[in-house]
């Protein structure tokens, strides 16, 4: 079983448990692109001061041209949200 695999499986039992913790720790510690934007996406769905910082973080650093524009269309949602 592969980082995406493993990343993948529990990304979507942390978003359904709002774990942002979790989320967060995955943006911050997997090496593939696709789980930390998949990651990003959770995050912006479940909204939150922490996810809304992690997001900004992610949109400024992330080394991922797509994981940055997804942070940012997150925020955007978020934003949206409280509208």
């Amino acid at each position: 079983m592969g980082e995406a695999d493993f990343y993948k499986r529990d990304l979507k039992r942390m978003e359904a448990q709002k774990d942002v913790k979790g989320l967060i720790n995955t943006l911050n510690r997997a090496s593939d692109w696709e789980i930390r934007a998949l990651a990003v996406e959770a995050l912006g769905r479940i909204g939150g001061r922490k996810a809304v910082e992690a997001l900004g973080q992610a949109q400024t650093d992330d080394d991922d041209l797509l994981v940055r524009m997804r942070a940012r269309e997150a925020l955007e949602k978020i934003t949206d949200k409280k509208n």
